[in-house]
């Protein structure tokens, strides 16, 4: 098993229970998302943390399993790098507002027995931000790909992912 269909068996065994949109329909849009979101953390790691062997391997994974050209891999490459750069300052900002309310409940709430309160209402607006981050992202592949290459990839990203449990629950 590779390194990213390791990534994709995590997201099997992760709850979805706290992202379950409105509907079925938008928990499988928010699924891919998150695959995508995934997909294109762990590209850009090991290409750009990973020892020259890491990136060598991810390249003829990407070749070999997948056949895709050099080209192909690297436009995913370069769409990774501006996607981690993009996503890095929502994701500090979404840690910062998480880490002051976890303070603010420790030291005031917890003391006394009161109810843990619902996330900061800033966390959805990141949330939608991190989101727009992806799609963009995903244009940004099919303008470069094409749409039946990006087709391709969600493809593969949302075999690993079961969603008929949740899509149960999301629609009681």
């Amino acid at each position: 098993m590779t390194g990213f269909q390791k990534h994709l068996s995590r997201l099997a065994a992760i709850s979805l229970i706290l992202l379950l949109p409105a509907s079925p329909a938008d928990l499988v849009d928010r699924a891919k998302l998150y695959a995508y979101d995934l997909f294109l953390r762990h590209l850009n790691q090991t290409q750009t943390v990973a020892l020259p062997s890491a990136r060598i391997a991810s390249r003829l994974h990407f070749r070999d399993d997948y056949d895709f050209p050099d080209t192909t891999i690297d436009a995913l490459i370069r769409t990774s790098g501006a996607y981690v750069a993009a996503v890095s300052a929502i994701d500090t900002q979404a840690s910062t507002i998480i880490g002051l309310a976890k303070a603010q409940y420790r030291t005031v709430g917890a003391a006394k027995g009161a109810k843990v309160p619902p996330p900061p209402s800033e966390l959805r607006a990141l949330q939608s931000q991190k989101e727009d981050v992806i799609r963009s992202a995903i244009s940004s592949l099919e303008t470069t790909l094409g749409p039946a290459q990006v087709a391709y990839i969600t493809s593969q990203l949302m075999s690993h992912i079961t969603l008929q449990k949740a899509a149960a629950k999301a629609a009681q």
